[in-house]
């Protein structure tokens, strides 16, 4: 039997593991096949850096832009880890991303707003699929 829905594909951030989606998951299982791998420590930051700093306008015309599904970026306002110039670099060289900005909030967005990250998921791939 094959597995007609959508794929939801969670990553997580620095410092983290997939457990941190580990509340999100039973809200979209349902709906969608739900994918939240363990990133190998910092691969996620370095590809971030690497597609936001001096190569972004590489990364922009190479792997990013041929991303032909629909990414969301979400980031925190506050987040001195990361800082969201980073996301907008990231959102600019990503043609089919979207960037949520949410404010108040640090590195550990989903720990920190989770009330406010699934209604964000949720609304965006209601509008998507």
């Amino acid at each position: 039997m094959t597995d007609d829905r959508p794929t939801l594909l969670l990553l997580h951030d620095r410092g983290r593991t997939a457990e941190a989606w580990s509340d999100f998951v039973p809200l979209f299982e349902g709906r969608y096949r739900v994918l939240a791998p363990d990133l190998p420590p910092g691969a996620e930051l370095q590809r971030a850096r690497e597609a936001a700093g001096p190569r972004a306008e590489e990364a922009s015309d190479g792997d990013l832009a041929a991303f032909a599904f629909p990414v969301l970026l979400l980031w925190g306002e506050e987040d001195d880890e990361v800082p969201v110039a980073i996301a907008e670099a990231l959102n600019d060289a990503i043609p089919s991303s979207t960037l949520g900005v949410v404010p108040g909030c640090g590195h550990d967005l989903l720990a920190e707003a989770a009330p406010t990250v699934a209604p964000l998921i949720s609304e965006y791939l209601r509008a998507r699929y």
